[in-house]
């Protein structure tokens, strides 16, 4: 159930939050394709988060609701990966899901490849992003 994930990822983040060398005030949330079925709905509900990297999946995938739901909530800044030849996941479901996310500062960018990870310049725009998002 997506409840229990999202409370076992915010007992996770209370855990390293403890830890001295964890700045709380400087999280994000990287996680494509699985990492965003799961992962937005923990950016929604946990306001430590300031950024997220997400993509990789999308409306053509049921269910939706929950996703779509929780996208209204995302205000942080979202950078939202897709992969032109993505197998899994239609291009219009994965700009549905884009659309939905209610952060006035949002961006969406297409790379070349399939559902695969990120590597070369979507791995380095990944990286680019989070540090732009956690600076002191």
């Amino acid at each position: 159930d997506v409840d229990a994930m999202v409370q076992d990822w915010r007992a996770a983040l209370d855990h390293l939050c403890q830890n001295a060398s964890i700045d709380a005030g400087r999280v994000a949330w990287y996680g494509i394709s699985m990492g965003t079925a799961y992962g937005l709905p923990v950016v929604a509900a946990d306001p430590r988060i300031q950024a997220a990297v997400l993509g990789m999946w999308g409306t053509c995938r049921a269910p939706s609701e929950r996703l779509v739901a929780d996208a209204h909530r995302l205000t942080v800044p979202v950078l939202f990966q897709v992969k032109r030849e993505d197998a899994i996941f239609t291009a219009a479901g994965q700009r549905d899901l884009f659309d939905h996310i209610a952060s006035a500062s949002k961006a969406f960018a297409e790379y070349d490849g399939g559902h695969v990870d990120p590597v070369g310049e979507q791995l380095e725009d990944i990286v680019r992003f989070v540090r732009t998002h956690l600076r002191a």
